[in-house]
């Protein structure tokens, strides 16, 4: 079990932390790894915060998570996370509502499965790109010879903008 305490984490709850994990050859502490999201990845299940990074993170794995967000001084990881839940991406409990044993039966349940995702639409980039190609190159009469043949030419909307430049 690794526990990434993230950079808000007071120091003296960090050092209780480590030593609570010294005394346990099965948990390690760390403020930060680079190696989170390959970490997340590979676990069988996650236990995370609701911030935009890990979230998506933890999106593109088929590992079961439980997001559990910060609700100050904004709500914006719990409105993420609920619209995330409605979908069933991930499960969410807020900060009030964990307790030992809530957090036990999740985990019991979550190890012995795997997260489907594949509902979620996960590109992005690709659609904003391609939003953005058509508002470079409009289709309608008033699109130029060059927009409409390399619009047409290509599926990349990428080469479709060097190739009318």
């Amino acid at each position: 079990l690794v526990l990434v305490a993230g950079p808000q984490l007071p120091e003296d709850d960090l050092r209780a932390l480590r030593r609570l994990a010294a005394a346990r050859d099965d948990l390690h502490v760390v403020r930060f790894s680079r190696h989170s999201a390959a970490w997340a990845a590979g676990a069988a299940a996650v236990v995370a915060m609701g911030g935009a990074n890990t979230v998506a993170e933890l999106l593109a794995t088929d590992v079961p998570a439980l997001v559990v967000p910060r609700t100050r001084p904004r709500r914006e990881q719990e409105v993420r996370a609920r619209a995330l839940e409605s979908r069933g991406a991930l499960d969410v409990l807020l900060p009030e509502e964990v307790t030992p044993g809530r957090l036990g039966a999740w985990l019991a349940g979550a190890v012995e499965r795997r997260a489907d995702r594949s509902g979620l639409a996960l590109d992005g980039l690709r659609a904003v790109a391609e939003r953005a190609s058509r508002h470079l190159h409009p289709a309608g009469p008033w699109a130029t010879a060059t927009a409409t043949a390399t619009a047409s030419a290509s599926d990349d909307p990428w080469e479709t903008r060097r190739a009318a430049v």
